[in-house]
């Protein structure tokens, strides 16, 4: 959280929380005349917190830990995909 270290509340394991937000891109114009887009939430919308989550977290002042996992692969998919094209 953005406070002092005295003002911390101590660390939480939890997991990720979400929000809801609309997304848009945008084009501008920098002050040199150069185009380029702005992809991202309009607003900052509506924090879905729940008391598991780092919203929750940092909402109280505490710093939050919370342990990622990204792998996208559809294993169906890619078993199906290697049967066909061996």
């Amino acid at each position: 959280p953005n406070l002092l270290p005295e003002q911390v509340t101590g660390t939480r394991i939890v997991s990720q929380g979400r929000r809801e937000s609309d997304y848009n891109l945008i084009g501008l114009t920098d002050p040199r005349g150069n185009k380029y887009y702005w992809i991202g939430p309009q607003h900052e919308g509506e924090l879905l917190r729940h008391d598991d989550t780092d919203y929750h977290a940092i909402g109280d002042g505490a710093v939050s830990v919370t342990p990622l996992h990204v792998d996208l692969t559809h294993e169906g998919a890619l078993k199906s995909l290697r049967e066909a094209f061996g």
